[in-house]
């Protein structure tokens, strides 16, 4: 069975997840992040498959409830949504480890062969039967899925280092290997686990009783290398490294959508033998109003754009007024940007407003009260404080 972890507050991502879970943020014009992980599964034919929640959760449940209510019960497929079942004490999950051992008794109930253990909050396109039969084959108690990443990219992940049969001798925090340390690949563990089941039934209330804030990724897996069979699988894609991304933060988040509209972008969004599913709600057809300009832009059903556009990702349903100019932006499901207004690297919350005649962006200066990231990208909510009209020039 699958495990999906989607619980975590997202604080990194600021006011994006003031209100929801980070597993229920939007992602490339129609999607929520969990949706790219449910949708593995089910390609994978992994069709018992448990999300467990916490932080406000009520979009999230709402979202799986509508979009992914198609698996067949009576067959043994399902989607279910599992809280805290608070089965040693009246509190909520204190980590990942707590949140599967306050669930044990229903993982045990559900008699796995292996347990699938996954970040509900990352974007990426992964067979997991591969993955299954890999473990298989080795006699694993944990296989630990790993992505390629260039080392200077890596810097805020962990890394995995191994033997020559795959096994993993340590995972850690990367150790500086002189001055070509920003060079060359490391190997990130991509949040992906699969467990032999009686291995975690068996070491899961061990660790549970050091300590309830233990993490899987950081504390569990990193320390049963020494004395258990944890194996890599390495995800690649036509020789390459596999398309894997954390937007964990506003510069991740905001760089993954300006994937989206380069030349080449990834295929995550566009491959028919894998498709990503998620509840579509009933919208009318884009409408690109005259004198309106569009330019490497994704425009979602429901959009209608008077002004002008590149280099963008319209979600559902928004609106750019006329004469406004957005660029290299992220507008998220009903975002309005008023006329005149210009955007530059921006991204705008769902339904916020921005009033007409706005300049927004870092370039624009410091002074409009909204949050800027370290790389230079803008989130606009509608709790951020108001900014003064600006008249800007006019978009010819």
């Amino acid at each position: 069975m699958a495990l999906v972890l989607a619980g975590g507050a997202g604080s990194r991502l600021g006011r994006l997840t003031a209100g929801q879970t980070k597993a229920a943020v939007p992602f490339g014009g129609r999607y929520r992040a969990i949706d790219f992980t449910l949708s593995n599964c089910v390609n994978s034919q992994l069709r018992r498959i448990a999300v467990l929640t916490q932080y406000k959760s009520q979009s999230l449940i709402r979202h799986v409830h509508s979009g992914w209510g198609f698996l067949h019960r009576e067959i043994g497929e399902y989607i279910e949504i599992w809280p805290a079942q608070q089965r040693d004490g009246e509190r909520w999950y204190a980590g990942t480890v707590d949140a599967l051992y306050q669930n044990l008794d229903l993982i045990e109930a559900a008699e796995p062969k292996q347990v699938l253990v996954l970040a509900g909050d990352q974007i990426y396109s992964l067979d997991y039967s591969v993955l299954l039969e890999e473990h298989v084959a080795a006699g694993a108690d944990v296989t630990v899925s790993c992505v390629e990443m260039p080392l200077a990219a890596a810097a805020e992940h962990n890394d995995a280092e191994l033997c020559g049969d795959r096994r993993i001798e340590r995972i850690g925090p990367r150790a500086v290997r002189g001055a070509a340390s920003s060079e060359g690949l490391a190997l990130v563990p991509m949040g992906v686990y699969v467990f032999d089941a009686a291995f975690l039934f068996e070491r899961l209330p061990e660790w549970h009783r050091r300590a309830t804030l233990l993490d899987i990724g950081r504390d569990l897996v990193p320390a049963s290398t020494s004395d258990a069979r944890v194996f890599a699988h390495l995800f690649r894609s036509e020789d390459l490294p596999g398309y894997w991304r954390d937007v964990g933060t506003i510069d991740r988040y905001w760089s993954a959508h300006m994937e989206l509209v380069d030349d080449s972008p990834p295929s995550v969004l566009d491959d028919r033998d894998w498709p990503v599913f998620t509840h579509h709600s009933a919208l009318a057809p884009a409408q690109i109003r005259a004198g309106a300009r569009v330019e490497a832009t994704v425009v979602s059903p429901g959009c209608t754009i008077a002004g002008s556009v590149r280099r963008s990702v319209l979600s559902s349903g928004c609106k750019v007024g006329r004469g406004a100019l957005v660029s290299d932006s992220v507008l998220l499901p009903g975002a309005q940007v008023g006329d005149g207004c210009v955007l530059d690297r921006v991204v705008v919350d769902t339904n916020c407003r921005v009033a007409p005649c706005l300049s927004l962006g870092a370039c624009f200066g410091p002074e409009q009260g909204h949050y800027v990231s370290p790389h230079g990208v803008m989130l606009v909510t509608s709790s951020s404080q108001p900014s003064p009209p600006r008249v800007v020039r006019k978009i010819a």
